[in-house]
């Protein structure tokens, strides 16, 4: 009587216990660089993708909702855009969940840099992996931004639960996994120039010498070493730059200050600091001249690495 009461006691104890299903376990298993190579802060920017990949086990449930946040780079303005360093450098950047920069994606400590991302993925026979693609934008006109190596790094958060939910804040309190992720540029060095004609007006008999002021507008990548030279006109000869008129020809010089005493005959060499103008005057020696239009057109080359 005393056994059977005993195998009657160990049954019932396992007929209580619960039998409960795992939930989903989810993890970040791969984060690749985003690489901005070879940038033109001067033009057009540079472009480009990173991805985060995500493995999910013990899935009971057809999907998995996941809320990505992609936060602080290691510098960041008060503003709607990550900073890349480089010293005392910065370089503005942004991330966004599509190739044309439509929608920003930050998270939400800081939603000045974007909203958190939803993404939902299928389970196959109880797990799933997944690959979230983030594309970064360095936009162009950053003028100030010197050449050389930039990196930041940028944390990254996945929150998740199983089901198919409505938004990341469905998803307060989920379970969530870390990672970072790389961000580097090399800025180019790079020079845009335009030229400011020199218009000596209307003149009489030439009997005194004539100034007149023109310039060039010239913005290079900052630490970039440049060389401007300029060309001899279409009508040099006996060593001199010269005016035509189609008959007739008057000679002239083109120096750096209103006096005439640096001759930009000799290229002009300078290590970039950003918006670089430099003045170019041009002087006319008294001369006999026979009425007329007068022009010519000198070519101006920079040359910067």
């Amino acid at each position: 009587m005393t056994r059977l009461m005993a195998i009657l006691a160990l049954a019932l104890s396992g007929l209580l216990m619960p039998n409960v299903a795992m939930a989903a376990n989810c993890e970040i298993s791969g984060v690749t660089p985003l690489e901005f190579l070879a940038v033109d802060t001067l033009g057009g920017g540079k472009n480009t993708t990173a991805d985060i990949s995500i493995t999910c086990s013990e899935v009971n449930d057809e999907q998995v909702t996941m809320c990505i946040a992609l936060g602080d780079a290691s510098s960041q303005t008060d503003g709607p855009s990550h900073i890349l360093s480089s010293g005392g450098s910065q370089l503005l950047f942004g991330l966004y969940t599509n190739e044309t920069g439509g929608t920003r994606w930050g998270s939400d400590a800081k939603p000045e840099t974007g909203s958190p991302y939803l993404f939902r993925s299928s389970a196959n026979d109880g797990g799933l992996a997944a690959e979230v693609r983030v594309y970064g934008i360095v936009p162009g006109g950053q003028a100030m931004a010197a050449t050389g190596g930039y990196s930041s790094s940028v944390p990254v958060s996945v929150s998740y639960l199983e089901g198919n939910l409505a938004d990341c804040a469905s998803l307060s309190g989920a379970p969530s996994v870390t990672s970072a992720l790389s961000v580097t540029a090399q800025v180019e060095p790079n020079c845009l120039i335009e030229a400011d004609d020199i218009n000596f007006g209307t003149v009489g008999i030439i009997d005194a010498p004539l100034t007149a002021q023109g310039g060039l507008d010239v913005t290079c990548t900052p630490g970039a070493a440049y060389t401007i030279s300029m060309g001899q006109g279409n009508h040099y000869q006996d060593g001199s730059r010269h005016m035509s008129s189609g008959t007739g020809m008057i000679s002239y010089g083109l120096f750096h200050d209103e006096a005439g005493g640096i001759s930009w005959d000799t290229p002009f060499e300078e290590t970039a600091t950003g918006n670089d103008d430099q003045p170019v005057w041009g002087r006319v020696l008294p001369q006999p001249a026979s009425p007329g239009d007068y022009s010519d057109t000198v070519t101006v080359t920079i040359n910067y690495q």
